[in-house]
């Protein structure tokens, strides 16, 4: 039913499970999200202090 909505808003569409757990896909999604942006500015601070 809602299908073709999905597919005006987006070009690759993935069947998660049952209710909830896209959102439990979203959260675990951020957090990888965010743990990226974190080695990435490590990554920065120890190349600036190696020079």
């Amino acid at each position: 039913i809602v299908k073709p909505l999905f597919e005006l808003m987006g070009k690759n569409i993935t069947l998660v499970g049952g209710n909830g757990d896209g959102q439990t896909t979203k959260v675990a999604n951020q957090i990888i999200v965010a743990l990226n942006i974190q080695a990435v500015a490590e990554a920065l601070l120890f190349a600036s202090k190696a020079g």
